[in-house]
């Protein structure tokens, strides 16, 4: 029987010769919470000004 590690590396192995992977790449270290709240400052506003455009032309 194949062990659960020797399973991935076949999948992971077969995937990337079909040119069907795409590992995420890893960050060192995981931002803090004031660093991801100031990244996504402004995402709302900007989602519901593009929402409000789209439907004005409508």
């Amino acid at each position: 029987m194949m062990g659960k590690q020797n399973k991935r590396e076949q999948v992971r192995r077969r995937l990337k010769a079909l040119g069907l992977a795409a590992p995420a790449p890893r960050k060192r270290r995981v931002p803090s919470r004031d660093a991801a709240i100031a990244t996504t400052r402004g995402a709302g506003t900007a989602a519901s000004d593009a929402l409000r455009s789209e439907r004005a032309r409508r």
